[in-house]
This record gives C-alpha cells, structure tokens and sequence, in this order.
C-alpha cells in the first residue's frame, strides 16, 4: 500500500468520524430536552407522590429512563466503552497471551489515548481568534490575481503608480 493510499484511507474514515460525530451531537442537542422535562416530571411527581402510591410516579420514571436511552453517547465515549468492552474480552478469552503483551498493549493503548488528547488540545489552542472569513470569503479573497489587476487597470482608469 502506498503512502498516498493509505492518506487517501485514512481521510476517508476521518471524514465518517466526523459525519458520525456530528450526527450524535445534533441528535443529542435534540434529545436533552427531552430528558430534562422528563427529570422535571419526575420530581414533580416525586413531590406530589413521596410514597408511590399513585401512578404518577410510576409512569415517569420510566418516561426518564426511555429518555435517557434516546439520547446517544458522544462519539468519543462510544469508542472507548468499545475499546474497554475489547480488551476486557480479549483478556477473558486469551488467557494464554504472555503479561508481556498485555503490559506492551496498555501502553500502545496509553500513548495513543495522551497522544490524542494532546493533539486535541493542540489545536483547540491554534484556532484563529477574532474575525474568521466565511468560505464566500475566502473565495473572494483568493481571486485577486495581480496579473488580471496590471491588465485591467488602464481600462478602468487605475494605470500608473
């Protein structure tokens, strides 16, 4: 495999991650008040219910919970309860691995988690602050070609120094 094709691969799957992460947050942005209101009726019904006596009580905490269900995990959290749920198996299933690849393998799984995070950080911190153009912007900021200026210049009465 070449270099280029394993780039090409690689923002391929980034660009999923992104689609799929930015899915889960409009999702989430969605949902959450949904589980609010459900929190709300449920002290609500809490405090009319203290004994859950009634089914007011009873048919709100289930409302919550559904809520709560709906509303789906961060892409991140998603992938690490995915990696934690594969190690814990492959750690039931493969017994017979040596401790030395299990110790060399949280490592690798250590450095990649730091090197991550710190990478995140890193370009949280290169955003460019203030004015940001919009990519109508950017556009027009790139056509400005010196060529086409010198050439049209005279037409418009712009020639000279």
């Amino acid at each position: 495999m070449s270099h280029a094709s394993a780039w090409q691969i690689h923002r391929q799957y980034a660009a999923r991650w992104r689609a799929e992460a930015e899915r889960r947050r409009t999702l989430r942005a969605e949902r959450k008040p949904l589980v609010a209101d459900a929190r709300r009726a449920v002290a609500q019904a809490r405090a009319i219910d203290p004994q859950k006596v009634t089914s007011l009580t009873h048919r709100a905490e289930p409302e919550l919970a559904t809520a709560k269900r709906r509303v789906p995990d961060p892409l991140w959290l998603f992938a690490s309860k995915a990696a934690i749920a594969t190690a814990i198996a492959a750690r039931i299933t493969l017994p017979m691995v040596p401790g030395r690849v299990w110790l060399w393998s949280a490592i690798t799984v250590t450095v990649a988690v730091v090197g991550a995070l710190v990478w995140a950080v890193a370009r949280s911190r290169n955003k460019p602050t203030g004015l940001v153009p919009t990519a109508e912007e950017r556009a027009l900021l790139g056509r400005p070609q010196p060529e086409h200026w010198r050439e049209h210049a005279e037409q418009r009465g712009l020639a000279g120094p």
